[in-house]
């Protein structure tokens, strides 16, 4: 019983803290986020600011989503050779202490920030600690290319 409302809970939270338009969650993610909360746990460092969750995209298209692309706050989110693409506001957000890690030479985020808004881009940053880390060889420069609005990299 405890498993089953553990792993709801785990879903659920998913929904609220993530807006995309499209959601991929596989049970090797899950594992590997109860591993890293248990490793915190051992450590000591898990505490009401640590990272509860991660997500990992892998070979998504993301299109035409009304708001963000992809909008993280307060958790980890993996991008592996993902298209994020003509979103309304910015492509990649990440907010108040959210990572998003870019991974894999097929990921772009291009044409987001639709609405015109001057304070989106196409990978945005909002708060302290917030961070879009592209790994090598990736530069964010070559990732995130033609957004509208601010452009393709900024903080807020």
């Amino acid at each position: 019983m405890f498993f089953f409302l553990f792993f709801s809970f785990l879903f659920f939270s998913c929904l609220i803290n993530i807006s995309i338009t499209f959601l991929y969650i596989t049970y090797i993610d899950i594992i590997n986020s109860l591993l890293f909360m248990l490793i915190l746990i051992l450590m000591g460092l898990l505490n009401s600011h640590s990272y509860f969750h991660s997500y990992s995209y892998w070979k998504c298209n993301i299109s035409g989503s009304a708001a963000y692309g992809i909008c993280c706050q307060l958790t980890w989110v993996h991008v592996v050779d993902t298209k994020v693409e003509t979103s309304g506001f910015s492509g990649i957000f990440a907010a108040y202490g959210g990572n998003v890690q870019v991974i894999g030479e097929r990921s772009r985020v291009w044409g987001n920030c639709r609405q015109g808004r001057p304070f989106d881009y196409g990978c945005r940053v909002h708060g302290k600690g917030s961070k879009v880390i592209c790994m090598p060889p990736l530069q964010k420069e070559k990732v995130a290319i033609g957004n509208l609005g601010g452009g393709n990299l900024g903080a807020t």
